[in-house]
């Protein structure tokens, strides 16, 4: 039996990218991301809250992103899927110090209509 839980965030970011070729991503840039992150749980223990992870450890993580140039975290390049892939890497410490053995799915929407997704089992 397995649980799973889901928290939604948006947030505002800045990023530049250093591609060798023509973009205007080259400049930099915002976007107003959506960011969706599933944990799953595959035992049947929570910890000592009734809980996988509180949401509010999860928004205040992805709250740290608010608003900041996502190379100053050290996202370099920072594409989407680079975000994707540093969020759950993050994620997925914060349930492990929790003594919580989760798998992590993270899907960062940089527009309506694109989106990279990281998962870390």
């Amino acid at each position: 039996m397995g649980m799973t839980i889901y928290k939604e965030k948006k947030i505002c970011c800045a990023h530049q990218l250093n591609l060798p070729y023509e973009s205007k991503c080259n400049r930099l840039h915002g976007h107003n991301y959506r960011i969706e992150i599933w944990l799953q749980h595959s035992g049947n223990a929570l910890n000592k809250n009734g809980m996988i992870l509180d949401f509010a450890d999860i928004s205040s993580f992805i709250d740290s992103f608010d608003h900041i140039d996502l190379r100053s975290k050290m996202i370099d390049p920072s594409t989407a899927e680079k975000f994707a892939q540093f969020l759950a890497n993050g994620i997925k410490a914060i349930c492990q110090n929790q003594e919580m053995d989760c798998d992590v799915r993270v899907r960062v929407w940089e527009t309506d209509t694109s989106y990279a997704e990281a998962e870390f089992d």
